[in-house]
């Protein structure tokens, strides 16, 4: 009857299912939401700053494992790329909201050398070189998104793009929460640092 109980104890699996909320972090919403059918979503909201997620949660021990069932799509995508009459490197970036432009950093590399910059309030950036070996952009606003090109020819000078719609999705990998009874602890996936608390709703 011991030994039964026991097994019966060390194999109950705790279920997550429910909505937790992140605790102890000023001016800041985040969440998760986990449903029984293993899916489950996330919401973050700090100021000006918007992001959410979804996929799929699997248990592993006491640990609650989080993928994005998605593959989401390079941040930036290029829509026309040209030769002008220039002797610098013009970056643009179209179907933006203005307010957004300032936090988009344009990265070239051209002969060993690194030069960058962020987007000029139209849009667009020059820099100050005639060719690029590669071109790097980042969506300051989500750290994590980058779109990486290396032109074909070398000779085009002008790059036109466009910001994809879910920018602001973040991608989950392999992402790992400790799971107890009522609470979750551990990263948050866009605030620095490892020791994070999320409350289960009594809801």
């Amino acid at each position: 009857m011991f030994i039964s109980a026991t097994m019966q104890a060390q194999t109950k699996r705790i279920h997550p299912e429910g909505e937790y909320y992140l605790q102890g972090v000023m001016e800041t919403a985040c969440g998760f939401l986990f449903k029984a059918d293993s899916s489950f979503e996330f919401f973050f909201s700090q100021g000006a700053l918007d992001r959410s997620g979804s996929g799929k949660w699997t248990v592993e021990n006491d640990m609650l494992v989080l993928n994005s069932t998605i593959a989401l799509p390079d941040p930036f995508s290029l829509k026309r790329k040209s030769r002008k009459s220039s002797a610098s490197i013009t970056i643009e970036v179209v179907d933006l909201n203005p307010a957004l432009y300032s936090y988009v950093l344009c990265r070239a590399y051209s002969n060993g050398k690194q030069v960058d910059g962020t987007l000029s309030s139209s849009g667009s950036l020059e820099l100050p070189i005639q060719t690029i070996d590669s071109l790097e952009l980042q969506f300051l606003f989500c750290p994590e998104k980058k779109t990486r090109l290396i032109p074909g020819s070398g000779e085009e000078n002008h790059f036109v793009f466009q910001l994809d719609p879910s920018i602001m999705d973040y991608p989950f990998k392999d992402f790992r929460l400790k799971l107890s009874s009522n609470q979750l602890t551990g990263r948050n996936p866009i605030l620095e640092g490892d020791h994070f608390t999320y409350i289960k709703s009594r809801k």
